[in-house]
């Protein structure tokens, strides 16, 4: 390049120059906005952090957990209290304890084979059921809760817990998904109006905040989950296999009692 630059006439020369030394002086207009740019950049950023708008707090949100203290579920998690939903008789020989998810696809299908089973031991078995919503990935876990709650304040709990698992697939993706819940009230000739306020009620949040937190104190970290006579055990994988351990439950309770 040297020896091109010896060939170029004066003016040439000085013209050639004069284009280096614009572009460098470019070169440097650049590189001294380069820290201006990068201020700027972190100052909108700065503002965005602080003046950004807050998500609403959802309706469904549970309360506080420290109000929940003197709950009995909570004190005695596997203690069966009045604020537990039971079908069967206090005296049977067999308490089944369920946590479930109105949400959960598995929760479907056990809901179907415990009612078969308890149709079979009606004598033996007592059903407890319990709100275990996993709110993580379930969104609509708390509102179907909420909507058996104030369907049971109406004597139709067990009702609409078999409408909200035959139609999962109905309500489970909605964005709001109360509208579908009361027209699930209307089919069970429920008082709109009361199951609306109900639905709504912090009463109703507070008993499945209750049942939720009696899960995490046995640990619990999914659902369908099980005790039998206050044992967990591991979920059955057919009618027949849930018999079995009901009558393996009512004949140990048999032999307890026989012993004392």
């Amino acid at each position: 390049m040297d020896s091109q630059f010896e060939n170029l006439s004066q003016n040439e020369r000085q013209k050639l120059k004069k284009k280096l030394e614009q572009s460098q002086s470019s070169v440097n207009q650049l590189k001294n906005l380069i820290p201006w740019l990068i201020g700027i950049v972190l100052i909108v950023a700065t503002v965005w952090i602080v003046v950004r708008p807050t998500p609403p707090v959802s309706q469904n949100t549970l309360p506080n957990q420290d109000t929940l203290s003197d709950n009995p579920v909570v004190q005695e998690p596997l203690a069966v209290s009045q604020d537990d939903w039971v079908k069967g008789e206090a005296t049977a020989s067999a308490t089944l304890i369920e946590y479930a998810d109105y949400q959960c696809p598995i929760c479907s299908s056990y809901f179907t084979m415990v009612n078969e089973v308890f149709q079979q031991r009606e004598d033996e078995l007592r059903i407890v059921y319990r709100h275990f919503p996993l709110t993580q990935i379930h969104p609509n876990a708390v509102p179907s809760a909420q909507a058996a709650e104030a369907a049971g304040i109406q004597g139709k709990f067990w009702e609409m817990s078999q409408l909200l698992y035959q139609n999962q697939q109905e309500w489970s993706e909605q964005r709001d998904p109360f509208p579908t819940f009361r027209n699930y009230a209307q089919e069970l000739g429920l008082d709109l109006d009361q199951f609306t306020s109900d639905y709504n009620s912090p009463a109703v949040l507070e008993r499945i905040q209750a049942h939720a937190q009696s899960a995490e104190v046995l640990n619990l970290n999914g659902t369908p989950s099980f005790f039998l006579n206050g044992k967990r055990i591991q979920n059955p994988r057919s009618v027949d296999e849930f018999l079995r351990l009901v009558d393996s439950a009512v004949t140990s309770e048999a032999s307890s009692s026989a012993s004392q």
